[in-house]
């Protein structure tokens, strides 16, 4: 896996670093390009990610967008599982997960990871964590059965204040309803939302059952404060967490579970749900051996509101 780190200065010159780089270092492939060099202008990237191979690669399309009367920067997100350059993002083979990844129209401090099969992003919008997740999982399933185990998980389902305090304005290992993260589904081909976090100022979603979610921010039945049973285990758990005698905490990798499927379906390469007592936004951690970086969850900086990207 690669890493980058860098600032751009607005979210224009964001899309543009990223092109560069994974295009130039990466190896993924251009497909469209168009620079957006101010803020307000409107830019476009389609990219090919070399994936599993022929047949299954990665297609991922970004348009950005802007309302400078709301201050509104942002970026629109979808997968696709082809490319045909006759026609629009929309309507891309394959193409939906669409999502929001808001950001701002001043300096962005920015992390890229990225490999063959998908790209994170962590970018510092002001003083919020603003992450997204695009490309590939890490599928339950061989290459055969699931060539396009998609997901598009960004910061909330339609363009917003990054500062924006509802609990759907997120993270890539606890995302907000609505929309604001897609998985393709195996068996049917349809994009499905995972919902962890509800529409309101402060809760969980609490439907039980037919849905799709990140583990283990939430296991489907969550509860506002947290409880013993593993039942209504929800973020609120994490606050309680406290670190062992090495001043660790354990790494949970984030999986996608389906509900309504009844699937596990797959597991989120490289991001991991973690404790944040006593620690910091950008802190780097070690476990068995092998690095971490910490990021917190938009603007929030409690116990549950940590995640962690490993760094290779």
């Amino acid at each position: 896996m690669a890493l980058t780190t860098g600032t751009a200065s607005h979210q224009n010159d964001l899309l543009a670093d990223l092109r560069t780089w994974l295009v130039g270092t990466v190896g993924w492939t251009e497909l469209e390009y168009t620079a957006g060099s101010l803020a307000t202008d409107v830019a476009t990237l389609s990219v090919e990610g070399p994936g599993g191979g022929v047949n299954r690669r990665v297609y991922i399309n970004i348009e950005t967008g802007n309302d400078v009367g709301s201050s509104l920067y942002y970026w629109k997100i979808m997968g696709a599982t082809g490319w045909d350059s006759g026609v629009g993002h929309d309507s891309q083979p394959g193409a939906g997960g669409t999502c929001y990844y808001n950001l701002w129209q001043n300096s962005i401090d920015y992390r890229f990871y990225a490999n063959d099969r998908r790209f994170i992003i962590g970018s510092l919008v002001s003083s919020s964590s603003m992450t997204m997740y695009a490309g590939f999982f890490l599928p339950f399933a061989l290459p055969s059965e699931y060539p396009f185990p998609l997901a598009c998980i960004a910061s909330y389902p339609e363009p917003a204040l990054y500062s924006l305090a509802n609990a759907r304005n997120s993270a890539i290992d606890n995302p907000g309803s609505d929309g604001a993260a897609w998985y393709r589904r195996r068996s049917t081909e349809e994009w499905v939302q995972l919902a962890n976090q509800d529409n309101s100022t402060s809760a969980w979603d609490t439907e039980t059952g037919e849905r799709a979610f990140v583990w283990p921010k939430v296991t489907g039945r969550a509860e506002g404060t947290f409880q013993s049973g593993a039942n209504y285990w929800s973020s609120s758990g994490f606050y309680v967490l406290k670190p062992n005698a090495n001043n660790e905490f354990p790494l949970i990798q984030a999986h996608i579970f389906d509900g309504e499927a009844g699937q596990v379906v797959g597991a989120l390469e490289g991001v991991y749900s973690t404790g944040g007592l006593n620690r910091s936004h950008g802190q780097l951690v070690s476990l068995g051996g092998r690095d971490f970086r910490l990021l917190q969850r938009a603007h929030r900086d409690g116990p549950a509101d940590f995640l962690a990207v490993e760094e290779i």
